[in-house]
């Protein structure tokens, strides 16, 4: 999205051919071409694994796709980089930032459904997350997060005359227009409807999350022995382990399907921060004379090329899947 929600930084203007319209455009073309792959990969492997094809992975799915989609656009904001005004490029960045505003929104409430998620899993019985999460609740509930992003970031300028999205010859990008009086206003929509609410559901959701590992940490500690070996009055040696009698197995099961667990909701929380990091540093710029907002933009969109990489390094069934994918094995 290449607003990225504040539409009033202007940073100065730019011309086509500069500098700095060739770094963006570079940038943006790369972000492009991996960002494809690299979302593309992840639905692929979902489409070809059955263990992957979980209730849990519909979110993430629904990640990949808006990632995708965004990676998709980004080609038209080199072309915007480059080009003088034509009365197409209005069109172009339209249709452009239309996608990138309801995207980043859906991938927003994906991040914050995702939190919801591994915390009903982690703090509950597994009858009652099969309660919650049933494939008709799973339908309706991806279609909010796609309907409730268009009615903000699409519904206002196209129907209320509310901000304008646009080509915007003086910096060379497509960005929502800063001279109609509405685009305050159109700014505030984006920022107010996309995120307090999820990003406080996310905190609160790994708060509870961080607090029920600490909690169960303790439980099994009362449930393990010790083993320390002395030699001349001296420790050598300590074992940690639990207890492997019969009346203590449903204790270890219990634990090793929550370490499962824990290892998926880690990822997840990686996913989290990684998005937190991408949007730092515009945030900072909006709020300050900044004069690189372009570039903090450009930093922004990596954050749709990032989680597949997240996905290959920690996430203990994508890795797995793929490598099967790129080694050209097949998967089960």
């Amino acid at each position: 999205m290449d607003s990225f929600v504040n539409s009033s930084n202007t940073n100065g203007t730019s011309s086509a051919y500069s500098p700095e319209a060739i770094g963006l455009g570079v940038g943006y073309a790369l972000l492009s071409v991996v960002g494809i792959a690299g979302n593309g990969l992840v639905l692929i492997a979902v489409a070809f694994s059955k263990s992957l094809q979980t209730t849990s992975n519909v979110f993430i799915v629904n990640l990949a796709v808006a990632d995708l989609l965004t990676s998709l656009v980004f080609p038209s904001f080199v072309i915007a980089g480059f080009a003088d005004y034509r009365p197409y490029l209005d069109t172009m960045c339209f249709v452009a930032l239309a996608i990138a505003h309801t995207t980043i929104g859906c991938s927003i409430y994906t991040l914050a459904s995702i939190a919801i998620n591994r915390f009903v899993l982690i703090l509950s019985p597994m009858k009652y997350y099969r309660d919650i999460f049933k494939p008709k609740v799973f339908t309706v509930w991806v279609t909010f997060l796609w309907i409730c992003p268009v009615l903000i970031a699409v519904f206002p300028p196209v129907a209320l005359d509310i901000g304008k999205l646009a080509f915007d010859g003086l910096n060379h990008n497509c960005r929502p227009k800063t001279t109609v009086a509405s685009s305050a206003l159109y700014d505030n929509l984006l920022i107010y409807g996309y995120f307090p609410i999820p990003l406080s559901i996310i905190m609160v959701s790994y708060i509870g999350i961080f607090i029920k590992v600490l909690r169960h940490n303790r439980r099994m500690s009362k449930q393990s022995l010790t083993l320390t070996l002395y030699s001349s009055g001296r420790q050598v040696i300590s074992f940690h382990y639990l207890q492997t009698s019969d009346e203590y197995a449903p204790i270890r099961r219990s634990h090793d399907a929550f370490q499962r667990q824990l290892k998926i909701t880690r990822n997840m929380f990686y996913i989290f921060c990684a998005f937190l990091v991408c949007y730092l540093p515009h945030t900072i710029c909006n709020f300050t004379d900044c004069r690189i907002g372009a570039f903090t933009r450009l930093f922004v969109s990596t954050n749709s090329v990032v989680n597949p990489f997240i996905y290959g390094i920690s996430h203990p069934h994508f890795r797995k899947v793929f490598g099967e994918i790129l080694g050209c094995k097949s998967s089960s």
